[in-house]
C-alpha cells in the first residue's frame, strides 16, 4: 500500500524545491525538474529521484532526496539509508535509516536498524526491530 504524503515547504518559486544534502546537511534549492544536483558546499552529487528496490541482494548505498520503496519479497541489507521524502518498506530492510519524511512499514514488511524520521507508521503485521528510534522534525543544518 503506497501512501501519498504532502510536505509543506515555504517557497515562492514553483520551479524550485528545497532539498537537504545527505552528505553534509546543507539546505538548498534545486530545480523542480532536476534528477540530480551538485551541492555547492561539499561539491558532491545528490540524487533527487525516487528509488525502488525490486530485487533482493542490494547492498550498495541507498541515498536520495526523493523516496525509497522496498518492494514485497525483497531483502535489502546495507549500512545506511537516507531518503529526503520518506521510505516505504514492504519487504525486508536491514539498515540504519534517516528520513526527512515518513517511514512506513507495510503489513509484511520488516525494518531492522536505527530509525530517524519525521513520522513512523507500522501496518498491522509489520515488524520493527529498532535499537534507537528518533521521531520528530529534522534538525536544521549548520
Amino acid at each position: 500500500m503506497v501512501r501519498a504524503v504532502a510536505f509543506s515547504v515555504e517557497q515562492n518559486d514553483p520551479d524550485q524545491r528545497w532539498i537537504g544534502c545527505y552528505h553534509c546537511g546543507e539546505r538548498l534549492k534545486a530545480p523542480a525538474i532536476a534528477r540530480s544536483f551538485g551541492c555547492p558546499k561539499c561539491h558532491r552529487g545528490i540524487s533527487l529521484d525516487d528509488i525502488t528496490v525490486q530485487d533482493s541482494g542490494w547492498s550498495g548505498m541507498l541515498n536520495t532526496c526523493g523516496r525509497i520503496f522496498i518492494r514485497p519479497r525483497v531483502r535489502t541489507i546495507t549500512r545506511n539509508v537516507h531518503a529526503g521524502d520518506g521510505i516505504e518498506v514492504l519487504g525486508v530492510l536491514e539498515a540504519n535509516v534517516r528520513s526527512g519524511g515518513p517511514v512506513v512499514v507495510g503489513a509484511h514488511g520488516r525494518l531492522k536498524g536505527s530509525v530517524q524520521a519525521t513520522s513512523l507508521w507500522i501496518d498491522p503485521g509489520g515488524t520493527l526491530e529498532c535499537p534507537m528510534l528518533r521521531i520528530g522534525p529534522t534538525r536544521p543544518s549548520g
